[in-house]
């Protein structure tokens, strides 16, 4: 099939907590729409908005996908990844 989503967990692992941030960051890094030249930017003041904090099932998976075993075998550990142990 030509469903883009069976690639995530090659590229990214298989949290779907993480894959399922994927499009919440495009947003965030969207420029904002401020001025008519840009196109599909955010509204400005779009990131302010509060948010919930964080429930423990959601730290423990971050604290799973920032480990170097995460990326072992998926796109996003050879490709991308992290320097561990250094600043960048």
């Amino acid at each position: 099939t030509d469903d883009p989503d069976l690639g995530l967990p090659k590229k990214f692992g298989n949290s779907t907590l993480f894959t399922d941030t994927i499009p919440v960051a495009e947003y965030q890094g969207r420029p904002l729409a401020d001025h008519m030249s840009v196109k599909n930017g955010r509204p400005p003041g779009a990131l302010l908005l509060p948010r919930p904090p964080l429930d423990a099932p959601t730290v423990a998976e971050a604290i799973a996908v920032i480990s170097c075993w995460y990326e072992d075998n998926t796109e996003w550990g050879d490709r991308i990844g992290w320097i561990y142990g250094s600043v960048t």
